[in-house]
């Protein structure tokens, strides 16, 4: 996932909270964080997760470009 961060500050080890349209969030553990940069100027923080295949084919299923992720260190909401 890439974005920038909005407030706070990211680390490994943490959680990332990805809404989904339904009731059902999925939280996923921040596995490493990484930088990449726009075309034009300025960079990406993107967090980087592991998780089971399945689960990375419905993250890149879900439209979620524009939304805001919370981030904890717990996994608690």
């Amino acid at each position: 996932m890439a974005g920038s961060v909005v407030d706070g500050e990211v680390r490994a080890g943490m959680f990332v909270r990805v809404p989904r349209k339904s009731s059902l969030d999925m939280t996923a553990r921040i596995h490493s964080i990484e930088f990449a940069r726009r075309v034009g100027g300025g960079e990406d923080v993107c967090l980087c997760i592991q998780s089971e295949p399945e689960l990375a084919e419905v993250l890149r299923g879900l439209d979620i470009g524009n939304e805001t992720f919370e981030i904890t260190k717990d996994g608690s909401v």
